[in-house]
């Protein structure tokens, strides 16, 4: 099970009109040598992000 500690976005305006979504995740960490690569982390909570907006904000028509 993942848990976030903060997870928002921000819709950025353009000068077309349109927005360009930008996901923010804040995570804290209290152990500066957890025992993985701080890249596998971030890598896997990506994953999780994008996966859990299939069918909300993405899906197979676009």
């Amino acid at each position: 099970m993942v848990y976030y500690d903060i997870l928002c976005y921000i819709d950025v305006p353009q000068e077309d009109g349109k927005n360009i979504r930008v996901y923010l995740n804040v995570e804290i960490q209290n152990n500066p040598y957890p025992g993985y690569s701080i890249i596998t982390r971030g890598y896997a909570y990506i994953s999780r992000i994008v996966s859990e907006q299939w069918g909300s904000e993405y899906d197979d028509k676009l």
